[in-house]
C-alpha cells in the first residue's frame, strides 16, 4: 500500500505487536512481529515515543505509553452498558421465557435501568427506576462479588435491614456468599429481597475488570425447578462474559470478596 493508508496500516502492524500481559518487547521482537524491515520499525516506534503511544526503556526494550491506554478508556467508555445489553435481554427473555432485567450500583443499592418481559402470563414486575439493596439481590450480589473492596464494605456496613424471612443480614455470611459467586460466576437469590420470588444473576465487566452492571432473570419462586434453574445459570454464564468481552473486559480484576474488612 501507498500513502497515507500504507503509514497507518504500519503503525498499526506495530502496535499490535504488543501483546497482553508483556511488560515490555525488544526492537528485534517488535519489527519481527510486525513483518517491517527495521528501519521501518525505528522511525515508527520514534514517532510513536514522541506522541506519547509507546514508550521507550532502556536496552532497546518498548512497551505501550499511557496515550494508548487512555485512548483506549475512551473507547470503551463511549460503549453504553445500556446498548450492548439490550439485543442480549431481548433474546434472554425468549429463551427463558421470564422477565430479564438490566442493573447497575447506585451507592448501597441496585438501581433497575432496563428490561424485558417474558410470554409468562404471571411475571415479576420490577419497575425501571426501582431500587433494591445490593446486598441481598441477586443483581446486586453479582455486582459485589466483582467490586473494589471499597464498594463492598459499603455495601455490607450494619446495619442491614431484613426484607424478608430470607433475608441473610450477617455481613461474614454474605462475603462466604459472594466468595461463591466468584468462584461460579452467578449469582441465585431465593425470596430474600421479595418473597416467593427466585432470581438468577450475572455481573457484567468492563475493561477495568470490575462490574460495571449486572443481567439478571426473575420469575415466581414455584415455576423454577431446580432443572430450570441450573439451565437459566447455564445460559447466563455463557451471555455474561460475552458482554463483559463487548465492553473491553480481558480478565477479572482482583477479586476481594474473601477479604474481610
Amino acid at each position: 500500500m501507498n500513502g497515507i493508508d500504507g503509514v497507518v496500516s504500519r503503525v498499526c502492524a506495530v502496535l499490535e505487536s504488543f501483546r497482553r500481559k508483556e511488560e515490555q518487547v525488544s526492537f528485534n521482537e517488535l519489527a519481527k512481529r510486525a513483518g517491517l524491515a527495521r528501519s521501518t520499525t525505528h522511525r515508527l516506534l520514534a514517532d510513536l515515543v514522541e506522541c506519547g503511544y509507546v514508550e521507550k526503556l532502556g536496552r532497546g526494550y518498548y512497551r505501550l505509553g499511557v496515550k494508548m491506554w487512555e485512548l483506549g478508556c475512551r473507547a470503551i467508555s463511549a460503549l453504553p452498558v445500556d446498548e450492548v445489553a439490550r439485543p442480549h435481554l431481548q433474546w434472554l427473555a425468549q429463551v427463558t421465557e421470564e422477565t430479564v432485567f438490566l442493573a447497575v450500583l447506585q451507592g448501597r443499592n441496585v438501581l433497575y435501568v432496563s428490561r424485558f418481559i417474558g410470554p409468562m402470563t404471571v411475571s415479576v414486575n420490577i419497575a425501571l427506576g426501582q431500587t433494591s439493596p445490593a446486598f441481598c439481590t441477586a443483581t446486586g450480589k453479582a455486582m459485589l462479588a466483582f467490586s473494589p473492596p471499597a464498594v463492598v464494605d459499603a455495601a455490607l456496613e450494619p446495619p442491614l435491614e431484613a426484607l424478608t424471612p430470607k433475608t441473610t443480614t450477617d455481613p461474614t455470611a454474605i462475603r462466604a456468599a459472594l466468595d461463591a459467586i466468584i468462584a461460579s460466576g452467578v449469582a441465585v437469590n431465593f425470596g430474600e429481597a421479595t418473597p416467593d420470588v427466585t432470581s438468577i444473576a450475572v455481573p457484567i465487566l468492563d475493561h477495568t475488570g470490575y462490574a460495571t452492571a449486572s443481567i439478571g432473570v426473575v420469575a415466581p419462586e414455584y415455576r423454577f425447578t431446580h432443572d430450570s434453574i441450573d439451565k437459566v445459570k447455564h445460559t447466563l454464564q455463557k451471555v455474561g462474559p460475552e458482554m463483559s468481552a463487548a465492553l473491553g473486559c480481558t480478565e477479572f480484576a482482583e477479586r476481594p470478596a474473601s477479604k474481610e474488612s
